[in-house]
């Protein structure tokens, strides 16, 4: 048992994790009653979050690598 203790003891790691976020809030109308303009509503806001951050993936993150490839 011992020897097992010391083996975990000895064991590290690293991680890094890149997250990225997109939140949009808003006061809703009343769409109980109209069912399609939920479903538009809600794939216009999936959409809009797609482009940004697909335009986030695509400009921003290969400028900052490239800033940090050039840190000293």
């Amino acid at each position: 048992m011992p020897d097992d203790l010391e083996q975990h003891e000895r064991d590290s790691g690293m991680t890094i994790d890149f997250t990225l976020s997109i939140g949009y809030k808003r006061r809703r109308p009343d769409t109980q009653g109209d069912r399609l303009e939920a479903r538009i509503d809600t794939f216009g806001l999936l959409l809009i979050g797609g482009i940004i951050a697909v335009a986030i993936i695509l400009i921003v993150l290969p400028r900052v690598l490239t800033w940090l490839g050039n840190v000293p």
